[in-house]
């Protein structure tokens, strides 16, 4: 966004696309893994529901699938 007053370049809004990671059943399969997962800085990263992780997989094939068409 662009403001006439200071500061001129403002973020309006952060779309947060990152990855998602379902932490306990990665966790369960993957127990050397673990550790890895508990580090994780940006805990937004983390659901606890497999509808989450199916939420963002399709959203994101929809964008890219539909960017292709337009």
């Amino acid at each position: 966004m662009l403001s006439r007053r200071a500061p001129r370049l403002r973020l309006l809004l952060k779309d947060n696309d990152a990855g998602r990671i379902h932490a306990g059943q990665l966790g369960s399969r993957c127990p050397a893994l673990r550790q890895l997962i508990d580090s994780l800085r940006d805990r937004r990263i983390l659901v606890e529901a497999p509808l989450a992780l199916a939420q963002m997989f399709t959203t994101i094939t929809l964008q890219l699938n539909i960017a292709t068409l337009v």
